[in-house]
């Protein structure tokens, strides 16, 4: 009898990483088939360092799915300090579901308002290339993610200087 539990426990692991395999599989497919993003014709870089502009903005992601965002409008002033944030920038705080990732994707290029529009400096950041965008948006997760180095490898794994480094860590406290 306790010879059958170790095979019967190892067959039901496996049958769970084969579920959890095939629903990869799923999406690896879903993005391999994916349309090419294409930037609009007459995208041009625009200075990222103005005001940020949410104009009467909705989303919802799928076809069907229910408004995330619904007529969503707000502006970040140039050089303002938005919540937490100690340099220039700003920061979005909300409760679980609020709309704050769905806030930094559509920033980010990365969705697109089903309604209004996004500008930065007054341009529709669909106006400008989206490698420009990504490269020109910072975004700091809700969980963060330390590799196994040390502090300052950390921070300064996006290749920042010695200075830049010891910047960035009186900034954050550490």
């Amino acid at each position: 009898n306790t010879m059958l539990i170790g095979p019967v426990r190892r067959l039901g692991r496996i049958i769970s990483e084969m579920s959890k395999a095939g629903v990869s599989i799923d999406r690896l497919g879903e993005v391999l088939e994916a349309e090419t993003e294409q930037d609009a014709p007459n995208a041009a870089e625009a200075p990222m360092d103005k005001d940020i502009a949410f104009e009467n903005v909705s989303f919802h992601y799928g076809e069907d799915g229910p408004d995330v965002l619904e007529n969503v409008s707000f502006s970040v002033l140039e050089g303002s300090y938005t919540a937490l944030i100690r340099r220039k920038g700003f920061g979005i705080l909300g409760g679980t579901g609020s709309g704050k990732s769905s806030l930094l994707l559509l920033l980010c290029r990365l969705y697109a308002p089903t309604e209004g529009k996004i500008t930065v400096g007054g341009v529709d950041i669909a106006d400008m290339p989206a490698r420009y965008v990504r490269e020109n948006v910072g975004v700091v997760l809700q969980e963060p993610f330390l590799f196994s180095r040390s502090v300052q490898e950390n921070i300064g794994i996006c290749g920042a200087s010695d200075a830049e480094i010891r910047a960035a860590a009186v900034t954050a406290c550490v």
